[in-house]
């Protein structure tokens, strides 16, 4: 079953399951920087070359691949374990954590919209006697055949939400579910935008160094 494998070598010896996160969505990024990379790169190359600068876009290229195999290499060393005292997290961005499992007391499943769509994704809360999120996997990132899974081998209550709901509603019904950056819509103006103008400066400042010119 994707997206569960059970432990095959010595640095997974310690886990009863091993759970990875969403291959296709790996595949996809992994497409996505194909479509856009081989005729970005591939005009460079032409307009470079005339001009004897193809060395930086090859540079950048280089650049570019470094970043997307570091993601990669970053992706699939992202698990969720769980041993015989413990539940285990590495996440894309952050450290190894390690809940005890006595501390985790209930799990709640349910399904919430994705941003202005009316496609729904699962959510997998994990909390503790007091109500606190030990845990959570978003949909985005794990199938719900794995969040079953997690829920199986930990042996605790889950509670299953058959209504789909608004992420805002699930952050209101469960408190503290919501990661920092969540449910906080200026945090996510500020990105993009912030984002988009480091793209700008990067094109401008690439088109500078190979020598093309912004106007005909």
């Amino acid at each position: 079953m994707e997206g569960i494998t059970e432990p095959s070598n010595a640095a997974a010896a310690n886990y009863v399951v091993l759970l990875r996160p969403r291959a296709d969505l790996m595949r996809t990024g992994l497409l996505s920087y194909l479509l856009l990379s081989i005729p970005l790169f591939g005009a460079l190359y032409i307009l470079s070359v005339p001009n004897g600068t193809w060395m930086v876009a090859l540079v950048v290229q280089v650049l570019s691949l470094a970043l997307v195999g570091l993601a990669f290499i970053k992706y699939r060393r992202t698990y969720i374990g769980v041993t015989a005292d413990s539940l285990e997290e590495r996440g894309f961005l952050t450290r190894l954590v390690s809940i005890p499992l006595a501390g985790v007391h209930s799990a709640v499943l349910v399904e919430t919209y994705r941003s202005s769509s009316a496609e729904t994704v699962h959510q997998l809360l994990l909390s503790g006697v007091d109500g606190e999120r030990m845990l959570r996997m978003r949909g985005t990132f794990w199938h719900e055949a794995t969040m079953r899974q997690l829920v199986a081998t930990l042996g605790i209550p889950v509670t299953e939400r058959n209504d789909p709901m608004t992420k805002k509603t699930f952050f209101t019904e469960y408190p503290g579910s919501a990661y920092w950056f969540e449910n906080r819509p200026v945090i996510a103006i500020l990105a993009i935008g912030g984002g988009l103008v480091v793209i700008l400066g990067l094109v401008l400042g690439l088109m500078e160094m190979i020598d093309i010119p912004f106007v005909s």
